[in-house]
């Protein structure tokens, strides 16, 4: 089993390494920028950085040692010298009681609470450090952020956790005020001085709201009303489900108490009334919130019937032992060979059980038979609300002045009206652009002619030279040709005087 020293010294490693390793990363920053601006300090960082992960073992346990050291050492007088350092602390502490309960560190009696007396000190106490100094101061600047609440006042605490608790922030005013006086001058006499106000026990927010968000997501409340209707006992039954990660989360009785208390009037998660609980439903309809949030006849009526089917299953089921005892001790007599009055007075035993027995099984089928009726009828109830909040906001939309009939037709109408005009603008527009394109296509026509016209005498002018060649060309023509042209042949002559 896992003490609380060495629970807490794996956290400080823990907090140490996290701690070391963003030191390094700043470390390596800087020598980036080094190694930019001098070439020789270059060679010299990468050595340091080749031997700082060679330190020795017993070093970093050193380390360690002394960082849980600092975590014990008192926190009086720091909150006002080293803020930055105070609040890391009381951090470190806040996480590490919160968790050490969570997981029933040395056996912590609960998970949702935390005992303090005289004696905590010594159970963290730890060999070379001692005991912390600090738990005190802990517990009352938890105290005066509402981390750790008093159970009496977490009880009788009328409204949620979220809102201001006035006799929370006048005591934590007045260990302010007695703090500022300067009366606690040595660290075991600020330590010793607060442990009369602290001593009790103090409910851990965190693992509540932890344990309520575990609750929600692992019960589904949007079932029937008779299976979200329960006795207090079985309520409790179903918080000891619950599930973190993969171990079972063990709640005392105490711890249940505190949940039920939270799920009630913080999270607004189930409504009660003395053993009657109800898991509320999410998002429900309006007119159905404040039957939603209510436990009334119907609810009480539901639990009878469970509670009553729950001590017939318990009946049952110690009818059937006492039968088997019953069999047995006939069996026993019946081989002893006792007198059959003896015999028979067990198989008469035995019989009346067996009746009785029945019954009791009738009984409970009858209940189950009642209890299935009654799931049908709060499911027909809640369909029914529904069909009368849908025809409320159907009606309510048709009572809508735009949806009367004059208002639909003056509307109809006028929309008609603007169509026809947009029609006809539309149809103007199409004229004006087909009569455009013609005009178009004309001028196109008119510039392939007038190219035509342009372009045709200067190409035709030399056709017309070969077919009718001016005077001044004739007059210029060459000279007969010299030699003699050849004799035609008979048949040439022939043919062209057939002709």
């Amino acid at each position: 089993m896992t003490t609380l020293v060495a629970f807490a010294q794996s956290r400080c490693e823990a907090q140490d390494q996290h701690q070391h390793q963003h030191q390094e990363q700043e470390q390596e920053q800087e020598q980036e920028q080094e190694q930019e601006q001098e070439q020789e300090q270059e060679q010299k960082q990468e050595k340091d950085q080749q031997e700082q992960p060679k330190k020795p073992q017993q070093q970093l346990d050193s380390h360690h040692h002394e960082a849980l050291a600092s975590m014990y050492a008192d926190l009086s007088g720091q909150k006002h010298s080293d803020p930055a350092a105070y609040r890391t602390r009381i951090a470190w502490w806040a996480e590490t009681i919160a968790d050490a309960c969570w997981y029933r560190i040395e056996g912590l009696p609960h998970t949702l609470c935390w005992h303090v007396d005289e004696h905590i000190p010594m159970q963290w106490a730890m060999k070379d450090v001692g005991r912390p100094m600090c738990l005190s101061v802990v517990v009352d600047e938890l105290a005066s952020q509402a981390r750790l609440i008093r159970m009496n006042e977490f009880v009788a605490r009328k409204t949620p956790l979220t809102a201001p608790n006035r006799i929370q922030w006048i005591g934590s005013q007045i260990w302010r005020w007695f703090f500022s006086r300067g009366d606690c001058n040595s660290d075991q006499s600020a330590d010793e001085a607060l442990w009369p106000a602290i001593v009790g026990e103090w409910v851990v927010r965190k693992n509540v709201e932890r344990a309520a968000r575990l609750f929600q997501a692992q019960h589904d409340r949007h079932t029937s009303l008779v299976q979200r209707v329960m006795p207090r006992s079985q309520f409790k039954e179903m918080l000891s489900t619950l599930k973190d990660e993969n171990r079972s989360l063990k709640l005392s009785d105490v711890d249940k108490d505190i949940l039920l208390l939270y799920l009630e009037r913080d999270a607004r998660v189930i409504v009660r009334d003395n053993d009657v609980v109800k898991l509320c439903r999410e998002h429900v309809l309006e007119s159905s919130e404040s039957r939603e949030y209510m436990i009334g006849e119907q609810e009480r009526g539901i639990v009878a019937v469970k509670s009553m089917q729950a001590q017939l299953a318990s009946q049952i089921d110690d009818l059937q032992q006492r039968i088997e005892c019953a069999h047995e001790n006939t069996v026993r007599a019946f081989k002893a060979k006792q007198r059959e009055s003896v015999t028979k007075t067990h198989l008469r035993t035995k019989k009346q059980l067996e009746d009785m027995l029945e019954k009791r099984v009738q009984a409970e089928q009858t209940l189950n038979t009642l209890l299935l009726k009654m799931e049908q009828a709060a499911g027909d109830a809640d369909m029914m609300h529904t069909f009368e909040a849908s025809e409320r906001t159907v009606r309510a939309l048709l009572n809508d002045p735009v949806l009367q009939p004059e208002r639909i037709d003056s509307t109809m109408d006028a929309l008609a009206e603007s169509l026809a005009k947009q029609d006809e603008v539309h149809a103007s527009i199409t004229s004006e652009a087909m009569h455009a394109e013609t005009d178009e296509d004309t001028l196109a026509d008119e510039l392939r002619k007038l190219e035509l016209d342009v372009t045709q005498p200067a190409d035709a002018a030399p056709d017309a030279a070969k077919i009718e060649p001016t005077k001044s060309e004739i007059l210029q023509m060459p000279s007969v040709p010299s030699h003699t042209p050849p004799t035609p042949s008979k048949e040439r002559i022939a043919y062209e005087n057939s002709m």
